[in-house]
């Protein structure tokens, strides 16, 4: 069972934190071999020197998403927008209102599923393990609360293997599959994956909250490229999943269709506890973005008081970087 297995995994694993990123250690036969790996979502490189590539563009780049963040609040699209931007092949990044901090929502769903894929390293049959799913007469359905509902979702009293919730979890971003994932691992060891990734959840006031920031998501994003946290294998496997999630209003509406995206997204509707109306809502959406000229973080944190007009808002930025990289690629 889950539980049993966690006081090994926490005594076996040694985690480092260095800027952000989380690394553990490797043999120089682990390097050597690591650069002769075939991946589509990993880094194939991840431990050989590269010189780093001049962004001459990389200011220009910046200059450009900080005025269309400013246009776009400006025109009442959104009330607060962060966007951090990295390139995985030269490292250089950006951010504009990086460190401000948002209600992550459903975005929360990547870090409990690496928090079950870090547990299946050392015990590969906990994503075997069955779970039922039950809705109580009086209504218990968790995908009510969400303003864009799951395509597909869990049926009352079907059992379900954990390998199956979590595909429920991250590709149709299903309330109800999350709730059972939740409820299903030890919540120590929960807690101590998520500090590992720089996510520290509330002790009070609920998930209403702002305590995620776009700097610190990406962070995990990395992480799964470069699996520094998860071994490739599983780091792989995470980011094949994320590719299939099926919201296409984020980051996929400014990219063409044959670009490979694995991405997350997340959305919450906040209430004034006075009035109990709609304070505002929130559109997240963070992810890989694997472009020819090679792969980059993208990730955008919003608060509006319009979906569609938050969904304007990934269209217009994530078209801008992507069509900046797709000009660089042909220089």
């Amino acid at each position: 069972m889950v539980k049993k297995q966690i006081y090994l995994l926490v005594a076996v694993t040694a985690v480092m934190c260095v800027g952000g990123g989380i690394i553990f250690g490797m043999s120089i036969t682990q390097r050597q071999d690591a650069c002769k790996t075939d991946y589509t979502f990993i880094d194939p490189e991840p431990a050989c020197e590269k010189s780093e590539r001049t962004l001459t563009r990389i200011s220009a780049l910046e200059n450009k998403i900080t005025n269309s963040v400013n246009y776009l609040i400006a025109d009442h699209k959104a009330i607060n927008i962060s966007v951090f931007f990295r390139d995985l092949t030269s490292k250089r990044w950006l951010g504009v209102n990086a460190d401000e901090n948002f209600s992550p929502g459903s975005l929360l769903k990547l870090p409990l599923l690496v928090t079950y894929y870090k547990l299946a390293e050392i015990e590969p049959t906990v994503l075997e393990e069955k779970i039922t799913y039950k809705q109580t007469a009086n209504g218990n359905d968790l995908n009510a609360l969400e303003n864009i509902k799951p395509a597909v979702t869990l049926k009352s009293a079907e059992t379900y293997t954990v390998e199956e919730l979590i595909n429920y979890m991250v590709i149709y971003s299903d309330n109800n599959a999350t709730s059972l994932l939740f409820d299903h691992i030890n919540p120590q060891f929960l807690s101590k994956v998520f500090v590992d990734l720089g996510v520290y959840l509330p002790t009070s006031q609920g998930f209403d909250q702002d305590f995620v920031s776009v700097k610190t998501y990406s962070g995990i994003l990395r992480s799964l490229y470069n699996a520094s946290y998860l071994n490739r294998a599983m780091s792989e496997k995470a980011l094949a999943l994320l590719n299939k999630s099926d919201f296409k209003d984020g980051l996929v509406s400014g990219v063409p269709s044959d670009i490979l995206i694995a991405h997350k997204f997340g959305e919450r509707s906040v209430l004034d506890p006075q009035t109990n109306k709609v304070k505002y809502v929130s559109l997240h959406d963070c992810g890989i973005v694997y472009a020819k000229r090679g792969p980059y973080v993208l990730c955008i944190m919003t608060k509006g008081s319009d979906f569609n007009n938050l969904e304007t808002v990934f269209k217009t930025i994530s078209t801008a970087v992507y069509n900046d990289f797709y000009k660089q690629s042909s220089m």
